[in-house]
């Protein structure tokens, strides 16, 4: 009998805790503290202001640089601002082309018979919620962030 007092105290205060409702003023520590169990979203600097479109002069000399530039699905990194999650700031990639930069005749080409695709990595932000009492709860919430992009094959289901 005691063992079940212990374990129905014990889950009245899990429930308790999980969803224990924050002052705005102490929300970003308090969101920080727990994303520490869980690895940070990555880390990179927004690439410099590029032209917008496929970099097909990049591939017109020998190959030099960052992974993103010399990619056949070359991609830039974007900071994105969303102040209902914690971080409020991280850096996501986005692809340049539509298809994979190919020689086609001795000519470089972004050879639409492919595409481009995200490769995404999964990370925990933790988001922020209104109580109904005033304040906020913070709820763990894993969010898929691109780090990159690959040359596929279309898929015949879309």
């Amino acid at each position: 009998m005691e063992l079940i007092q212990i374990f129905i105290l014990a889950l009245g205060f899990v429930s308790v805790t999980m969803h224990r409702c924050y002052k705005e003023a102490d929300l970003e520590k308090k969101a920080l503290r727990r994303l520490k169990k869980f690895p940070p979203p990555p880390n990179t600097t927004p690439s410099p202001n590029s032209p917008p479109g496929c970099p097909l002069e990049l591939f017109k000399r020998p190959a030099s640089g960052s992974e993103e530039d010399r990619s056949l699905t070359p991609w830039k990194y974007v900071t994105i601002n969303d102040t209902e999650y914690y971080p409020h700031t991280y850096t996501q990639a986005v692809c340049l082309c539509k298809g994979c930069i190919m020689s086609k005749d001795g000519e470089v080409i972004d050879n639409q018979d492919y595409n481009s695709a995200e490769v995404n990595g999964s990370w925990v932000f933790m988001k922020r919620e209104k109580c109904k009492e005033g304040g906020y709860k913070l709820k763990p919430e894993r969010r898929d962030v691109a780090v990159g992009c690959t040359c596929v094959r279309p898929s015949l289901s879309r």
